[in-house]
């Protein structure tokens, strides 16, 4: 009877773990089904999303890719050097609203000479470039209280590879790299390229001008049809790699009648995603002003009107 019992009790252990056994398996595929369900909801999400900016669920990166670096939020305003004198300048800064706390200086412009007095390009061309001496105009800016960027149109990287984008590379790096001595706080490439050896050549521009100056922040200025296009996602990603942060370039929109705002709302998620800066055009203070208005009721902080341009056609938004 004893031995019975025991083979009683043996098989009710036996079938009791079992039971456990499938309670558990059970609990856990219905775990596992659960998050497949949420990740296909989520992924569908996105994909809708990307789809209605005319792109694909891989035109937004995912988030833990981008490596760029949290840079503060700037509201800066364009101030001119082309033709312009420190007394000129000074009367600039002093006509901007008092609120305003960094300022924009183009630096160079295309594949013209640069808007200040370069003795980088005086020795490489035997020509000088007429203009203000940039360290002083920064110890000005610097004496008011701003903060100040400067735009820099870069043109080797396009040539990457070839002996006339190396030459060239050597003039650009120079010229970046007088600027960076300038104690300019941050500067912002733009006319960058999206393939793999022209983004290899910017990072290489990059290294050098930190050899120079160490703490200067450095931006990469991603044109704005290149962050439309396939090679969007891809070129934030490479650029994010070695930059201080990435902004959106809105060059040449203004002049066509596209306005900040149209660019924004065509590239939402990514402003929505990434610490992006935007860089816009305006054609006079009131315009810029306007824009800078209807970008902050979108929630979009920072910005920074980097030149002043023409509008040839009605705008479009």
């Amino acid at each position: 009877m004893k031995s019975k019992n025991k083979l009683q009790m043996s098989h009710e252990v036996q079938s009791s773990s079992r039971k456990q056994t499938v309670s558990v398996l059970a609990i856990w595929l219905s775990s596992a089904a659960l998050a497949i369900i949420i990740a296909l909801v989520i992924g569908n999400a996105l994909g809708d999303r990307a789809a209605l900016l005319g792109g694909t669920s891989s035109f937004a990166p995912p988030i833990y890719e981008y490596e760029g670096e949290t840079v503060q939020p700037v509201d800066a305003w364009h101030v001119s050097l082309s033709g312009q004198t420190v007394e000129s300048i000074t009367s600039a800064i002093e006509s901007l609203p008092r609120s305003v706390s960094s300022v924009s200086l183009y630096l160079r412009s295309g594949e013209k000479a640069p808007e200040y007095y370069s003795p980088v390009y005086a020795a490489v061309t035997g020509r000088l470039s007429a203009g203000v001496s940039l360290p002083e105009v920064v110890d000005l800016m610097h004496s008011k209280g701003l903060y100040v960027i400067g735009c820099f149109d870069l043109n080797s990287a396009h040539l990457a590879g070839s002996s006339a984008g190396s030459a060239l590379a050597s003039f650009e790096t120079a010229l970046l790299c007088e600027a960076a001595e300038s104690g300019i706080d941050e500067l912002i490439i733009t006319n960058l390229p999206s393939g793999e050896s022209g983004i290899s050549a910017v990072s290489s521009i990059f290294k050098a001008i930190r050899a120079k100056n160490a703490s200067i922040v450095l931006g990469a200025g991603i044109g704005y049809s290149v962050m439309l296009s396939d090679a969007g996602a891809s070129s934030l990603l490479s650029y994010s790699k070695f930059a201080d942060f990435c902004a959106v370039d809105a060059s040449g929109a203004r002049a066509s009648g596209t306005s900040a705002v149209a660019i924004v709302t065509e590239l939402e998620y990514l402003f929505r995603s990434y610490p992006l800066r935007l860089l816009f055009e305006s054609s006079d203070v009131t315009d810029r002003q306007t824009q800078a208005d209807a970008l902050k009721q979108l929630g979009i902080t920072n910005i920074q009107s980097h030149k002043l341009t023409t509008i040839t056609t009605a705008p479009a938004g």
